[in-house]
């Protein structure tokens, strides 16, 4: 049994997983069983929103829901212990509390996609692409934003690489 949200690593062979609001287990497959990977991430989260794992299994990310705007922290699996990677990417210029509902990381970890679906289909939604260089998440290009309002980056999928995106809009359902 897992918690909220679960992600497992590319390779199959570790996951992560929410237990309520505010802690994170890492497991990993030693060849005939699941271990937990490293001692629990408890704290700082609010709520939790999208959650996914790098493609060996050493850095997660998470969207947060904090009392004002949303955001998303990263760890990496460091010295047998998970380290947030650079600051909580928190972006005031989305006014949606709705930033981190979905997060993305390319295969190394290194590379982060954040969606952000508008509120109440009233407002656009968007996606912003981040890159870790020197310990801090530094916006890669423009942010991406729908011309309507709606739900666009409800789900953000980056390539191995981090060079392609898919951002989904479950508003457009029936539409071609």
């Amino acid at each position: 049994r897992v918690g909220i949200n679960v992600s497992m690593a590319g390779d199959g062979l570790s996951f992560v997983t929410s237990f309520g609001y505010k802690t994170f287990k890492v497991y990993e497959f030693n060849g005939t069983s699941w271990t937990q990977k490293g001692s629990n991430v408890v704290g700082i989260v609010d709520r939790i929103r999208g959650l996914d794992m790098s493609k060996d299994g050493t850095t997660f990310a998470f969207g947060n829901k904090p009392a004002t705007t949303g955001s998303a922290i990263v760890y990496k699996y460091i010295s047998n212990a998970w380290i947030q990677l650079g600051d909580e990417i928190i972006d005031d210029s989305i006014t949606t509390d709705w930033l981190g509902i979905s997060v993305s990381l390319s295969d190394n970890g290194e590379i982060i996609a954040i969606g952000a679906p508008g509120e109440s289909l009233a407002t656009p939604g968007s996606c912003k692409i981040y890159g870790l260089v020197d310990d801090a998440w530094i916006l890669l290009g423009d942010k991406l934003e729908s011309t309507t309002p709606g739900r666009f980056g409800q789900s953000v999928s980056l390539s191995s690489n981090g060079e392609m995106i898919a951002i989904g809009d479950d508003k457009h359902l029936n539409e071609d």
